[in-house]
């Protein structure tokens, strides 16, 4: 995340709204696997 702090030009701000996209769809994803799996588990 050091490249959004220091360089303000829009390349690199494209640059870490994709990084930080990427990381809560990951987030997301892992959650939502740990949900389901714990579901299955239940029943």
């Amino acid at each position: 995340m050091s490249v959004c702090s220091r360089d303000h030009r829009i390349e690199a701000k494209n640059r870490c709204d994709v990084e930080k996209t990427d990381f809560l769809l990951y987030a997301i994803y892992g959650k939502m696997k740990t949900i389901i799996l714990l579901m299955e588990n239940t029943i």
